[in-house]
């Protein structure tokens, strides 16, 4: 199980001040304080690599993960099948350190989400994965790795999670186009939000630009339910896909690139509804700043949606892939981490 603490790192040591300075890193360049407390332990679990604590530790493996590191500043070439064991454990180390950057907030909020449910793991670890593959070179070159180890620039990153990072890639890359907004605001944006709350968050980025000046601010919580519906539904498909050994990485990324944008398309399609609704009703977009009782009710507007199409039956459904896909090549066959008692 992943966050099984064993021995605790010397602060003072090499190991732990490696690490110190690939989550100080990506604190600078998400922006985001991180939530480390400065404590580093042995993991315990053999199959994972490490994991991002609850209480604001992590855990890192000592063989497949530190013992790399440590042959890397021996002084000797290392071979190309090191380097590239190497590069996996900066992705490791970094992509916990983007997890340590998110907060949980409250799940019991009115409007939060589950934050370890289906489909809100398969987008945290989708954007902390996807943050990390677009990023790992200048974490490399900000902890000076690349004059030590110059090897490990450039060459191929294994993708831990490609169902995850895929629909996270599709999801961010069209949310941005149909927003305006360029894709590493976006990014910033979602992943900056508080797990609980992100879903709304998402919806938020279609409501403010295309609602905006249309709708009165007391209609939110019920869109952002119109929106995360069917939303989420579609991240729920992700796990199965993404656990399955009958498909290759390249499959779980297409299947996940599909489910991205498909749920930002449903997404518009709903938004495009409920604009033309908010125009057709001209009294409220006359009004709107100035609304009392005259604003359209939430009931007029769910009753408005009540017609739509459930998530599956929506146009663009993606149905997981067949079981005669090709067979896994160049997966680790394994993630990052498992289930536990970990942020992730």
């Amino acid at each position: 199980m992943a966050g099984q603490k064993g021995r605790e790192l010397d602060p003072r040591s090499p190991e732990h001040q490696w690490v110190a300075g690939i989550i100080r890193t990506v604190e600078r360049r998400t922006g985001v304080p991180s939530r480390w407390n400065g404590r580093l332990f042995e993991e315990l679990d053999a199959g994972s690599f490490g994991a991002a604590l609850a209480d604001g530790g992590m855990t890192v493996n000592p063989v497949t993960v530190m013992d790399t590191v440590r042959r890397a500043y021996t002084g000797r070439q290392l071979s190309a099948d090191e380097h590239l064991q190497l590069r996996n454990s900066v992705l490791t180390i970094t992509h916990e350190a983007v997890h340590l950057t998110v907060r949980m907030g409250d799940a019991t909020a009115p409007g939060a989400h589950p934050t370890h449910d289906e489909a809100g793991r398969a987008l945290e670890e989708g954007l902390a994965e996807s943050w990390t593959h677009e990023h790992v070179n200048s974490v490399i070159f900000e902890i000076g790795m690349h004059r030590v180890t110059p090897g490990v620039i450039g060459i191929p990153s294994h993708d831990a999670y490609p169902a995850y990072s895929g629909a996270a890639n599709g999801l961010l890359d069209d949310l941005a186009a149909a927003t305006g907004v360029s894709r590493p605001e976006m990014v910033r944006r979602v992943l900056s939000s508080d797990r609980a709350d992100r879903w709304n968050a998402v919806a938020d980025q279609l409501i403010n630009h295309r609602l905006g000046g249309l709708m009165p601010e007391q209609h939110r919580a019920e869109i952002r339910d119109r929106l995360t519906e069917p939303l989420r539904a579609r991240f729920t498909t992700l796990p199965q896909v993404q656990q399955r050994q009958d498909l290759d990485p390249t499959a779980k990324l297409q299947y996940g690139w599909q489910v991205g944008r498909h749920a930002v398309a449903g997404m518009t399609a709903r938004v495009d509804q409920m604009q033309a609704h908010y125009l057709s009703y001209q009294p409220a977009a006359a009004q709107v700043g100035q609304q009392s009782a005259a604003n359209p009710g939430v009931d007029k507007l769910r009753s408005m949606m009540a017609g739509q199409a459930s998530a599956s039956a929506a146009p663009g459904h993606q149905t997981a892939p067949g079981a005669a896909a090709t067979s896994p090549a160049g997966d680790r066959g394994r993630s990052r981490h498992s289930a536990g008692p970990s942020l992730s």
